[in-house]
């Protein structure tokens, strides 16, 4: 394009139209978030009965991370006090502690640093006593 004195302006503003976009795609792609593991498939995961795990679908899916389960939880001993304040820093807010049985609560989005403790081994979902059979 020639300018009011007859010079080609169109390649200088071509180039700076390049590099433009480059930087605005380069600062745009900077900015996405990183990519977490997933949970589901993972070891955590197949610590979970087929209940909870349908559960935990079913709230990552409607976006509803404050969910909350009431469990039932084997762990591998009888836990020590530090393991106690670990579970529920975690977020297992626990009830009854009977050797290795734990009851109690956890809300969906802290279930998988729950089942990824060294100390748990089996974690499921409990069912109220009035629904089961008699």
């Amino acid at each position: 394009l020639p300018d009011y004195k007859g010079r080609h302006t169109g390649l200088p503003l071509l180039i700076i139209t390049i590099l433009l976009s480059f930087i605005i795609s380069a600062n745009a792609s900077s900015k996405k978030p990183a990519k977490t593991p997933d949970f589901a498939g993972s070891p955590a995961w197949m610590k979970m009965d087929l209940r909870l795990r349908e559960a935990w679908k079913k709230a990552d899916t409607d976006r509803t991370n404050s969910t909350r389960f009431e469990c039932i939880m084997k762990t591998s001993h009888p836990m020590s006090a530090d393991e106690k304040v670990i579970l529920k820093d975690k977020g297992f807010e626990y009830r009854v502690v009977v050797g290795d049985i734990v009851t109690g609560a956890v809300l969906a989005r802290n279930l998988p640093q729950v089942a990824g403790l060294s100390f748990v081994q089996i974690i499921e979902l409990s069912a109220p006593m009035n629904l089961k059979k008699r």
